[in-house]
């Protein structure tokens, strides 16, 4: 009863909550994959309670390998926060692909055939047509090579969205013998002189090029 109290009132003030993260490093995919959902982390600051991030993160369009930005999109937090968004890159990785020479077999003293070879690991429905340079196969063996087996090499191929390997091949030098022998017999009447044909040998082989000769042995 001894004081005349007087009131004077003022503003308290509940300020935004400042928060900073950061989309992670290291975040990949190989191409022709469906990109992963991109990830964060908060480098500083920390979410009250129950609160929760919403939205997501997105990154600059394009499936070529390279690197792409990962920017903060939709992802955000209620209005009592103050949000600082850091960046990061999205790498878009090379796919593996193989390229496998095929075998190939040839006859002794002939041309080597025309070398082919398959490949492995294409994605999207991509072929070979996405190659900016076809594989060139090579092989030591030549026309006057012995029998025998060689490596077939494939090297030169080029494409910007693979990572290429290459699997040799085998050419194979083979005897162009004959599989079969046959005789067209002829009639021989007596007292025919001596050397007069009996018939006409012929021959089959894989080689459509080989010519043989035969002779005749007693017994």
């Amino acid at each position: 009863t001894n004081y005349d109290l007087t009131f004077a009132g003022n503003d308290f003030a509940i300020t935004k909550r400042a928060i900073t993260i950061k989309a992670k490093d290291g975040q990949t995919k190989v191409y022709g994959a469906s990109d992963p959902e991109f990830t964060y982390q908060i480098v500083s600051g920390n979410l009250v309670e129950s609160d929760k991030f919403t939205g997501k993160l997105s990154r600059t369009a394009g499936e070529n390998t390279g690197t792409y930005a990962i920017g903060q999109n939709t992802l955000g937090l209620n209005a009592n926060y103050d949000l600082t968004y850091q960046g990061n890159t999205f790498t878009v990785q090379k796919a593996a692909l193989k390229i496998l020479v095929d075998n190939k077999t040839r006859f002794l003293g002939t041309a080597n055939p025309a070398f082919t070879v398959t490949y492995s690991g294409f994605v999207s429905g991509e072929d070979a047509r996405v190659l900016s340079a076809l594989p060139v196969m090579t092989t030591e063996a030549s026309i006057s090579s012995s029998l025998g087996e060689y490596a077939i090499v494939a090297a030169g191929a080029e494409a910007s969205n693979y990572e290429i390997t290459y699997q040799n091949g085998i050419l194979k030098v083979v005897p162009g013998a004959p599989n079969s022998v046959g005789l067209a017999s002829v009639v021989i009447f007596e007292n025919r002189p001596a050397g007069t044909a009996a018939g006409t040998l012929s021959s089959t082989s894989l080689d459509p090029n080989a010519t043989f000769t035969f002779s005749l042995t007693s017994g």
